[in-house]
């Protein structure tokens, strides 16, 4: 779509205008004078003297749109209009975009995980964290009652590594948190076009239980896949998590021994990989970024010039036998 045009010396359209409308003025009034006294018997001009008003007017009318044609060729119009670049070659050359998926991992840390629990989650966490592709950026939510450390997704993942490590239990349980934060970090890779998941762990019935079914539609209707783990065998938790996975197109899973944690996290950290990069191809040739481009008209006017002359030319002379 063409938003404007630019001209590298504007004052040459004017200046082009006045010449044209200069020069047309003077073939219909005074030109045919000039020729009538330069003529003999013998000279051909004598046809041109003798032809109509008419063909004298058109030829003086191509004459002056050649002339204004070159005054705009000279101003250097540059024509800007806007294009969709798509795919990953592309989008990266204009704006270096690499294509990231984003992966947020939410701990529970509430006071029933303590004991076995929280040791093993947090030796797991930092086992997926480390076996996550190095293509995934990585946040980190820990959660009770309120929301604790958090780190939005980054590529470095030492920083998550060391957030965890220092997670204590503690306090209640409420989902409304975690999942509000992690989902306004992840709404922008989805906006990018780009696939985004969290893998969300805990022990127990969140006391806002009730707002659960607006952030499973929410992440459901934005694409953000939820991978599930309960630590216990409470069938209320086991339900609301595997229907916190299953409808937005993860897994969950339910553990109950250290072991049972580690084996999750590293089924996690294996689908999780599969699941995003697999999807990293789809998202590079969606990309699209809208961009400004410019193309330069000039040259385009000057044949244009040319060839309105010639075409005058080629007319006088098939009239008068004369190319001037």
């Amino acid at each position: 779509m063409i938003v404007g045009v630019e001209l590298a010396r504007p004052y040459m359209v004017p200046l082009g205008i006045v010449a044209g409308l200069a020069y047309l003025a003077y073939r219909l009034t005074r030109g045919h004078v000039t020729y009538s006294r330069l003529i003999t018997l013998e000279n051909p001009l004598t046809r041109w003297i003798k032809a109509t008003y008419r063909p004298r007017r058109m030829l003086a009318g191509l004459e002056a749109i050649a002339i204004i044609l070159a005054f705009l060729a000279a101003a250097s119009p540059v024509v800007k209009y806007e294009a969709v670049v798509k795919g990953e070659e592309e989008s990266r050359s204009m704006l270096q975009i690499e294509p990231r998926p984003g992966l947020v991992v939410i701990l529970d840390k509430s006071g029933s995980m303590g004991g076995w629990k929280i040791e093993s989650v947090k030796k797991a966490a930092s086992l997926l964290v480390r076996e996550i592709d190095p293509r995934i950026d990585v946040g980190f939510i820990s959660f009770n009652h309120t929301l604790g450390d958090s780190i939005p997704p980054t590529s470095n993942r030492s920083i998550i590594l060391d957030e965890i490590s220092r997670i204590k239990p503690g306090g209640g349980t409420m989902y409304t948190y975690p999942l509000d934060t992690a989902y306004s970090w992840l709404k922008v890779y989805r906006d990018l076009g780009l696939p985004a998941a969290i893998v969300f762990l805990s022990d127990g019935i969140p006391a806002d239980i009730s707002s659960v079914p607006y952030f499973i539609d929410l992440y459901k209707k934005n694409g953000i896949v939820m991978y599930t783990i309960f630590a216990g065998n409470e069938p209320e938790g086991v339900n609301l998590l595997k229907k916190m996975a299953e409808e937005t197109g993860g897994e969950s899973y339910s553990v109950n021994t250290p072991e049972g944690v580690i084996e999750a996290f590293k089924d996690v950290a294996v689908k999780a990989n599969k699941t995003l990069i697999e999807a990293v191809a789809e998202a590079e040739a969606s990309i699209s970024v809208k961009v400004t481009l410019e193309k330069p008209v000039g040259w385009v006017l000057a044949v244009a010039s040319l060839a309105v002359a010639t075409a005058a030319s080629l007319i006088r002379y098939r009239i008068a036998r004369l190319t001037f």
